[in-house]
């Protein structure tokens, strides 16, 4: 028995950049990284929140999934449903990477008994 219910709470499909290779200028290459649909609960919530190194991190947006998700990495909400069939949140990748949408902080938030992970993403 676990003590999330991940199906029941990540039914939105989101698409995932992880952080691409950095360039020679130090910014990261997402234009060379294929987005990957992962299922996830978004937020459109604005926080602040403190690290324990003591760095603020001002969200506009929470995003829980169950999929393994790296700081930096950049995520986008699609209009598709976990339901819907495998693919559609891809057909609706936008024109330009939001940049806008970076994950600043991720959370990996362990259930008791270890069965389930929820990482929740920061934006």
């Amino acid at each position: 028995m676990t003590n999330f219910i991940l199906p029941d709470l990540l039914y939105q499909v989101a698409l995932y950049w992880s952080p691409g290779d950095l360039q020679e200028d130090g910014e990261r290459d997402y234009d060379s990284v294929t987005p990957i649909e992962i299922p996830c609960h978004w937020s459109h919530t604005h926080s602040e929140t403190v690290d324990l190194q003591g760095e603020v991190y001002l969200s506009s947006a929470t995003v829980q999934t169950s999929t393994p998700i790296l700081r930096r990495g950049v995520l986008w909400l699609s209009t598709a449903k976990v339901s819907d069939a495998a693919g559609t949140a891809l057909s609706q990748v936008p024109a330009t990477i939001p940049m806008n949408q970076i994950i600043q902080n991720v959370k990996v938030i362990p259930d008791v008994q270890g069965e389930e992970i929820l990482y929740e993403a920061m934006l």
